[in-house]
């Protein structure tokens, strides 16, 4: 129904968590299980919050006429939302998934990112059932989808369903699909809490952006996430990202 990349529109986002192998020979560090509420991750303010709040503004002011095609205001919805996860405005998010779902009910990755932002939020009983949603629907974004899905599950204690979950997951060979990969599996990390892995995954969903003829393709994604939050002073994530944190005493966005 739109010429948009479905994963840039989404950015494909994701937590998920494991114990022992994932596919492809990624040994993970097993960890104690902690309460839900422990595992959420800690919400800082960033250095480029104003501007980003700024540019999803401007999203939601360019609302199409009432006269517009669906395709129009689905477009719509789809760059407010990419706005929205941006400026870590994950309600928005959904809103606009939600709106653009009433739009386009059979796009499975529409699904699949309304997961992340419930996740985000920390609702991960509806993550789950969103997640599920996509699973079902088995379109081209079949692997974010159970990348996602396996994240919920794990944080609502299904941890064996999800790691098997994770582990039917192949690396994908097209590039923009890899990154997409490389970028669930620093998430995935990221709740596991283990600090080489992430930086690994990160690592090589960077190496492959510069050969990848997509908009969004950039560092944006682990600058801005909320998962990776509690990392941002480390040294390693600092050499990779750089500074993303507000300086102390900055004004909010």
């Amino acid at each position: 129904m739109t010429s948009k990349n479905p994963f840039v529109m989404g950015f494909a986002a994701l937590i998920i968590a494991q114990l022992g192998f994932l596919a492809n020979g990624c040994q993970g560090t097993p960890t104690v299980r902690q309460a839900p509420s422990e595992r959420q991750p800690a919400r800082v303010r960033l250095k480029d919050d104003a501007v980003y709040a700024d540019r999803l503004t401007a999203a939601l002011n360019a609302a199409p006429a009432s006269v517009a095609t669906p395709e129009d205001r689905l477009d719509w919805h789809l760059e407010v939302a990419r706005a929205a996860f941006d400026a870590r405005a994950y309600d928005v998010a959904a809103t606009h998934y939600r709106a653009a779902i009433a739009l386009c009910p059979t796009w499975d990755v529409l699904y699949a990112n309304l997961s992340v932002a419930m996740g985000k939020l920390g609702r991960f009983s509806e993550a789950e059932a969103q997640g599920l949603k996509a699973v079902a629907l088995k379109g081209r974004g079949a692997m974010h989808a159970n990348m996602v899905l396996a994240s919920w599950e794990w944080h609502l204690g299904k941890e064996r369903q999800a790691v098997d979950r994770i582990k039917s997951v192949t690396e994908p060979t097209e590039p923009w699909e890899r990154h997409v990969y490389y970028n669930c599996l620093a998430c995935f990390y990221a709740s596991v809490g283990d600090e080489q892995q992430i930086e690994k995954a990160m690592t090589a969903a960077l190496k492959l952006a510069p050969g990848i003829e997509q908009p969004g393709v950039s560092r944006t994604f682990f600058a801005r996430d909320v998962v990776f939050d509690r990392y941002r002073r480390r040294p390693w994530f600092i050499k990779l990202i750089g500074e993303t944190l507000a300086e102390p005493g900055s004004p909010g966005p």
